[in-house]
């Protein structure tokens, strides 16, 4: 802020400085910004948790997840699935509670696929975490960098548990639209 004399029109005393937010906050306050939760109870050893994202076909996803097992698993991200039907849908949850905004992206889980498509990423899901199964150190993982998802296209996010035991999954996406 400046303070100018107002008869002399000099600077009195001030200071310049600029406020910066990273680009995903400032999407959150244009509401771009969407958020996507499930929980899946009970899946048993070698059975997957599935989550279905069908890219609109004007704006770019852009997003980071988070990845949740009571049990060890293995987390993967297909490009191109082939599916039979979309599953249950998954409603996104604008972040600007005050923006009339929706995403053109439409998510479901539990989809039924025939082919889960090209694999774009993989990794192992340390399962557990001091109170979980076994007393383990693992724990949930969060993508650190966003994945740009392509328009018209869909993608797969699958968990499986490799815990040997029946664990609760969760799959969370956090993303914005440009």
């Amino acid at each position: 802020m400046l303070i100018l004399n107002q008869l002399t029109g000099k600077v009195v005393s001030g200071r310049l400085y600029v406020e910066a937010i990273c680009h995903a906050h400032e999407q959150v306050h244009s509401g771009n910004f969407y958020t996507v939760s499930h929980i899946f109870n009970n899946v048993a050893n070698s059975n997957s948790a599935e989550l279905l994202i069908q890219v609109g076909l004007t704006l770019t996803n852009h997003t980071v997840f988070d990845i949740a097992c009571g049990g060890d698993a293995e987390f993967h991200i297909f490009e191109g699935p082939t599916f039979s039907s979309s599953g249950t849908s998954v409603s996104a949850v604008q972040n600007n509670r005050a923006s009339t905004n929706t995403s053109g992206s439409t998510l479901s889980h539990t989809p039924t696929i025939s082919d889960a498509g090209t694999t774009l990423y993989e990794t192992f899901v340390p399962g557990g975490g001091i109170f979980g199964a076994g007393g383990s150190d693992g724990g949930p993982i969060r993508s650190g960098t966003e994945l740009i998802l392509a328009t018209g296209t869909a993608y797969l996010l699958r968990v499986t548990n490799t815990s040997g035991g029946t664990q609760d999954i969760s799959i969370g996406l956090g993303y914005y639209e440009v």
